[in-house]
């Protein structure tokens, strides 16, 4: 018999991930060894639907966080230092 799987207290805390993780694992069997890894993959499919829709009400931009990452990285695609 399949064993319940536990949602994790930080998946549980926001909706967005609580919801993705009950649509996973609403008609497929995990152990709860797997909660680890489904918690992450509920994390990084709720980071990549806040994304999208962040590209779609700012004209396909989305807001840098970090100012530092964004100057690096303009830096070394310009080629400067």
């Amino acid at each position: 018999m399949a064993e319940n799987i536990e949602m994790p207290q930080e998946v549980a805390s926001d909706p967005v991930q609580a919801a993705i993780w009950k649509q996973l694992t609403a008609r497929r069997t995990f152990a709860q060894e797997d909660a680890p890894t489904l918690a992450l993959l509920c994390y990084w499919h709720a980071v990549a639907n806040q994304a999208r829709e962040a590209m779609a009400l700012g004209g396909n931009e989305i807001e840098i966080l970090d100012a530092t990452a964004s100057q690096s990285g303009a830096r070394a695609a310009s080629g400067s230092r």
